[in-house]
């Protein structure tokens, strides 16, 4: 029986999607010539606008909102690269086009009611609900969300498997076969485990079976993604990855947290100090008039679904997503912060 050794990677879906609705201008064909007409397997900051403006017609805020919210996801080295304005860092263009993909591709657009008979607030509160029960709004985004993260994730990266192959083939021209190097990329989406379940490998040809010899040889992409396919756990990984350190020569590993959450909070004050968090991520979901304090710094923060509540964060050092939230007073650090579906909240920020 074949060991199911890779799974999607959740936090780009949770924190990495911009909750918008989709450009017509934004489509895989419109991607496939950019990365045709830059040719460079790498692209500075002004050039990414510059094409993002010409060729996918986008805004030059909206260009470089994609490429500030890629960074807390990237994966690939930076790169320092001649232009005409000098010597300029660049980032790997194949990874931020898969990126961008993912933008154009996951999210639908949708409009999610409450039954016309589904009373708030309830009159008989759920067993591990709050007692108020939650807004309708509220409910329906919990049901949408959790059919995702069980089933969208895995499906979406299935169905488009063939697509992320063939952009990430991408050497000069396009082509229906794979190398070793380019196959890492999809790492943006998809993750490989080693041989202890506590730790993420930095290469995801290291797993396959064709590179195993060290060839470098190409592959065609069609055999790659049966591989994928077959080797993709069905279960839902909640999992985030953090950079440690090694105790020995290998430096730094890639070691995977479990994120904190607390859900169902209702008329409490709770802290969280580093002792409970440890670094982890941290998901506040479907609280009520409550307290909550995270005194400890975190990679991800998620708040969805809360109500009448004061949600203090430490420190966050790549994305806070908030959603669905009403009457939510926040204060906290971060890298940067997403809020959408929310009304008559108050944001105490700090943040580049």
């Amino acid at each position: 029986m074949e060991t199911r050794c890779l799974w999607v990677r959740s936090e780009v879906f949770d924190h990495g999607v911009i909750p918008t609705p989709r450009s017509s201008n934004l489509s895989p064909a419109a991607l496939q010539q950019l990365v045709a007409t830059v040719k460079s397997p790498a692209i500075t900051s002004s050039q990414w606008i510059e094409h993002a403006q010409q060729q996918l017609h986008l805004t030059q805020a909206q260009a470089s909102v994609y490429l500030e919210l890629y960074h807390c996801f990237r994966l690939q080295p930076l790169t320092r690269i001649n232009t005409g304005n000098g010597l300029e860092t660049a980032v790997d263009l194949l990874e931020l086009v898969l990126f961008i993909f993912l933008q154009i591709s996951h999210r639908e657009v949708s409009h999610p009611n409450a039954a016309v008979d589904d009373p708030w607030p309830l009159a008989q509160p759920h067993e591990g609900m709050s007692p108020d029960g939650g807004s309708p709004r509220s409910r329906e985004r919990r049901k949408a969300h959790d059919a995702d993260r069980s089933t969208g994730r895995l499906s979406f990266v299935k169905s488009r498997l063939s697509e992320l192959l063939h952009l990430a083939s991408f050497q000069g021209t396009f082509v229906d076969s794979i190398k070793p190097h380019q196959l890492d990329r999809l790492r943006l989406l998809i993750a490989g485990q080693s041989e202890s379940a506590h730790e993420e490998v930095h290469s995801l040809c290291s797993l396959a079976p064709f590179w195993r010899d060290k060839s470098t040889d190409a592959v065609p992409c069609a055999d790659v993604a049966e591989w994928i396919v077959n080797s993709l756990a069905n279960e839902l990984d909640t999992c985030t990855v953090v950079a440690a350190a090694s105790g020995g020569r290998t430096g730094v590993v890639l070691k995977r947290v479990s994120a904190v959450q607390q859900v169902g909070i209702h008329r409490r004050t709770l802290l969280l100090t580093h002792q409970e968090m440890g670094g982890s991520p941290v998901v506040i979901s479907d609280c009520s008039m409550s307290y909550i304090y995270v005194l400890s710094n975190t990679k991800f923060t998620s708040i969805s679904g809360c109500r009448n509540c004061l949600i203090v964060v430490g420190a966050t050092s790549s994305v806070v997503t908030m959603d669905n939230c009403e009457n939510v007073n926040f204060v906290g650090c971060c890298g940067r912060i997403t809020v959408s579906n929310g009304t008559d909240c108050n944001l105490c920020l700090c943040t580049n």
